[in-house]
């Protein structure tokens, strides 16, 4: 039985938050979050959080429904911070489409001050001779073009509008399985 990646490079998984990371000690207030790949996991807990720490606005990216998200953000967040959810069907390998959400984001809210590049994708782990081409390759497209694409498209309004000037990379260790494939896949 192959053990999971996470568990090579550690052993012992912690899950308790001290109060230097905890976002109820966050100060976010008057700040817009954009959030990429926000419909589930580290994304949705991610834009969860930025609404615990008191943001005014939380932009959230996918390509499939925002609906849980923006509820779970609305009721985590912080009393008084008046924040607002905005949710966009954004699929980040289409430029045309990142570059009408920058737009709607700058007339929504007029201003960005952290984006977050967590979308991602990894393709079904194969040897090389039994993977698929496409599906390799959509791993470029949404891991390095989409990122590209999203920081480029908001980076104008980042600069303009004088706040935080923050982008988060968002990576995992999946970006690593070529290299440390689980146990009875290397042979």
């Amino acid at each position: 039985m192959s053990e999971p990646i996470g568990e090579v490079f550690l052993p012992t998984s912690k899950h308790d938050i001290y109060p230097a990371i905890e976002s109820a000690f966050a100060d976010l207030s008057g700040k817009v979050v954009v959030v990429t790949g926000a419909s589930r996991g580290v994304g949705k807990a991610t834009a969860v959080a930025m609404a615990q720490a008191g943001a005014r606005g939380v932009v959230l990216f996918a390509r499939s429904s925002l609906d849980a998200a923006k509820a779970e953000c609305l009721a985590a967040a912080r009393e008084g911070s008046g924040l607002e959810v905005l949710t966009l069907a954004v699929d980040i390998e289409n430029n045309d489409q990142v570059v009408a959400a920058a737009k709607t984001v700058e007339g929504v809210f007029g201003r960005v001050d952290i984006v977050v590049n967590n979308a991602g994708y990894i393709e079904q782990y194969n040897l090389l001779a039994d993977s698929e081409p496409d599906e390799w390759w959509k791993s470029f497209e949404v891991n390095i073009r989409g990122t590209y694409q999203v920081t480029r498209a908001f980076l104008p309004l980042l600069i303009k509008c004088g706040g935080d000037k923050t982008i988060v990379n968002v990576t995992t260790a999946g970006a690593v399985v070529g290299v440390f494939p689980p146990r009875g896949l290397q042979d």
